[in-house]
């Protein structure tokens, strides 16, 4: 990954641990609310979240993973996996996902 994408996953990623997610998406047409809202209102918490270059965040349980990834499929830089939420390139969890 280059060391621009990478700082700024970095920061994304400190942000997140903290804060959660920018959004989390509820449903396969990809409506997202806030991390609190997606918990308390639907019983969602995210297994993965993808990160965008400018920081801004979206979560996704892993039957929804695809949905949030193709919301933005050209700009994410990097994605945190649960458990732990282990960072990966997009391409490492593309992989991955082609593997499951």
């Amino acid at each position: 990954m280059p060391a621009p994408k990478m700082m700024a996953v970095e920061a994304a990623v400190k942000l997140i641990r903290l804060h959660g997610p920018s959004r989390v998406v509820i449903n396969m047409h990809a409506h997202a609310v806030s991390p609190k809202r997606a918990q308390e209102q639907h019983g969602i918490t995210p297994d993965v979240i993808f990160i965008r270059g400018d920081g801004w965040s979206l979560g996704a349980t892993n039957e929804m993973a695809m949905v949030a990834y193709n919301t933005w499929a050209g700009d994410w830089v990097g994605v945190l996996v649960w458990p732990g939420y282990a960072v990966q390139s997009v391409s490492e969890w593309l992989e991955r996902d082609d593997d499951a």
